[in-house]
C-alpha cells in the first residue's frame, strides 16, 4: 500500500506528468528534459529522481 501512495504522490505534481508525456513519446537524457519543458538542471534532476524513487520510471546511465 505504501508503494502505490508513494507513485500516487509522485504523480500528484504537474511537471513530473509532463515529463512523463515527454518519456513516453521516446528516451530523454536529462539535458533533453530541460529543453523541452524549459526548466533547470536541478528542478529536472530533482522530478526525475522523485518518479524513480517511486517505481514509475527507470534510470540508465549512457556515458561517453
Amino acid at each position: 500500500m505504501q508503494d502505490l501512495i508513494k507513485a500516487m504522490k509522485a504523480l500528484s505534481d504537474e511537471t513530473r506528468l509532463r515529463i512523463l508525456k515527454l518519456l513516453l513519446e521516446r528516451e530523454c537524457c536529462v539535458c533533453e528534459v530541460m529543453q523541452a519543458l524549459d526548466i533547470s538542471q536541478s528542478r529536472a534532476s530533482r522530478n526525475l529522481g522523485i518518479l524513480q524513487d517511486a517505481g514509475v520510471l527507470k534510470a540508465r546511465r549512457d556515458g561517453a
